[in-house]
């Protein structure tokens, strides 16, 4: 059989719809396969040898969302429950080390340091900032407060020296 994807074409420009609305009846194929210009295509029309379709069915009043695909990178959690885990997490670690700073167990360039990674969202919990200061103090030798370097001789003459000038400065 001969396929009539011409005549289709020509059917949906006289009519003026797409080609998926064009109906044949199948009872005179070969007349509309014998049909190869526009004017043929009319006769047929007229014949009812070709119909159009009635158009699909639409929303009446509203017209329809678009959808949006979930793709992994469009799958996000709401705001409002992000920004509430973040901030019961970033308490927790804030306190936490405030404690340890008040202990003396680390330094305050430490204490910054261990905030700002806290804040970056370093740290999903309490558990992992133990266990990342665990790694990080393995590698430092622990320093204690006592043991700081003591002030050398030629600081404390200088120190002494600033006192007196500030002190003539005032007279």
């Amino acid at each position: 059989m001969k396929t009539l994807s011409t005549q289709k074409r020509l059917a949906a420009e006289v009519l003026g719809i797409g080609k998926s609305r064009v109906w044949f009846d199948p009872e005179r194929l070969t007349d509309i396969g014998e049909a190869l210009t526009k004017d043929d295509i009319r006769e047929l029309i007229k014949d009812k040898a070709i119909k159009a379709k009635p158009a699909k069915i639409k929303y009446k009043g509203r017209e329809r969302k678009k959808k949006r695909k979930r793709k992994i990178g469009s799958i996000k959690m709401k705001i409002k429950k992000r920004k509430q885990r973040y901030v019961k997490v970033i308490r927790k670690l804030r306190n936490y080390l405030k404690m340890l700073k008040s202990k003396a167990m680390i330094t305050m360039q430490q204490y910054r340091n261990l905030r700002m990674l806290a804040k970056a969202g370093q740290f999903k919990s309490k558990r992992h900032l133990q266990d990342y200061m665990k790694e990080m103090l393995a590698e430092v030798p622990k320093q204690k407060e006592k043991e700081r370097p003591k002030e050398s001789k030629a600081r404390k003459i200088k120190t002494k020296k600033a006192k007196e000038k500030n002190e003539k400065s005032k007279i």
